[in-house]
């Protein structure tokens, strides 16, 4: 038990690094945070909150780092130019 006390011991804490998200938009940035949040609260109710916020920021980065962001930002580009009817609407909300 004392090996792994002293192997805990040498384990340096590293800040997480936030990754470049500058070219999200703010509102998918609060949504993916939001969705996070909840998953992790749910999935890890017992958790302390710091170690869910851990969690959160980590998937946060891990998947702004995996977006392609010419493919996102073309991507809201034509959500922008097309006319949605009030079906797609609720349907994007929900």
């Amino acid at each position: 038990m004392d090996s792994i006390n002293e192997s805990i011991e040498q384990i340096e804490a590293k800040p997480i690094e936030m990754v470049d998200d500058s070219y999200v938009f703010e509102e998918d940035k609060k949504e993916l945070l939001k969705q996070l949040k909840e998953l992790y609260n749910l999935k890890y109710e017992w958790a302390d909150k710091k170690l869910v916020d851990c969690m959160v920021k980590w998937h946060y980065n891990e998947t702004i780092k995996n977006l392609d962001k010419n493919i996102y930002l073309q991507e809201k580009k034509e959500q922008k130019e097309k006319v949605m009817s009030v079906e797609e609407y609720l349907e994007l909300c929900n």
